[in-house]
């Protein structure tokens, strides 16, 4: 279940239908203190592919912004094991702070933990369409990337050893 809110001269929609991959459905609102923080992939990869599209740049980044490959498999792999779960198409620290605030959750998140495309900013740049979930310690696997952890009370605390310094953006619908 998701959808698109958008404003402007032209909007095109598609819908999917689809079944769940079991009786458990994934929802922002399961994390609980203690739950491990994961992405898959890199961060930003989209947001240099349409700036090297803008710039008439080839790289082999334009295809992760222009034709975004769904994580099918990686939800079929955490359907089970994981409290919660958002896309990361708003951009990975806005829908994280989605996800939290719907899990009545805060969080420590070590950003030099994340893998970035190009700068700090790409943490807050949308498009990436990677999967942002918690899970249990003991259920995350070696192809997960560990990025925080989830806290009790609402307070989302970046962390930093490299001295990074950066607030939670990400795209505005209006």
């Amino acid at each position: 279940m998701g959808g698109d809110l958008t404003s402007g001269p032209l909007n095109i929609n598609v819908v999917v239908y689809g079944s769940p991959f079991s009786e458990k459905i994934l929802t922002r609102s399961g994390a609980k203190p203690g739950d491990i923080i994961c992405i898959s992939a890199q961060v930003g990869k989209a947001s240099k592919g349409l700036k090297d599209w803008k710039n008439n740049i080839d790289s082999s980044f334009i295809d992760s912004y222009l034709r975004p490959k769904a994580k099918i498999e990686l939800g079929k792999e955490i359907s089970l094991i994981a409290n919660a779960c958002i896309d990361t198409s708003d951009g990975l620290l806005a829908d994280l702070k989605k996800m939290l605030n719907a899990s009545r959750c805060g969080a420590d998140v070590y950003i030099d933990d994340i893998p970035i495309t190009s700068d700090i900013n790409d943490l807050n740049a949308g498009d990436d369409y990677d999967l942002c979930f918690t899970l249990p310690e003991e259920m995350v696997c070696d192809n997960f990337i560990k990025i925080g952890i989830v806290k009790e009370g609402k307070k989302i605390n970046l962390c930093s050893n490299k001295g990074y310094d950066i607030d939670i953006k990400g795209y505005e619908h209006y």
